[in-house]
């Protein structure tokens, strides 16, 4: 498999989930951030959560967003840095 198929279907999911996060709260993660800002912060930062009354949320779907949203070393450990 080519690596640009393997990240490309891992940034669909993480995009999937950001999305989710952006129907529940109705922003998204870091909207009030500047983009490139938020470019650097997906690479150093935790991934998103839910702020605003994650208690409102079920289970399972903090636990679909914790799957969308897990970072997978992708270049690093296949050896490509």
């Amino acid at each position: 498999m080519p690596l640009p198929h393997l990240i490309g279907a891992q940034v669909d999911v993480w995009a999937l989930g950001i999305s989710a996060i952006e129907m529940a709260e109705l922003t998204p993660p870091n909207w009030n951030v500047h983009p490139l800002r938020v470019i650097f912060k997906i690479s150093k930062d935790p991934p998103p959560t839910l702020t605003l009354a994650p208690e409102d949320w079920s289970p399972v779907f903090h636990d679909f967003l914790r799957q969308c949203l897990t970072k997978v070393c992708v270049l690093g450990c296949l050896g490509v840095l």
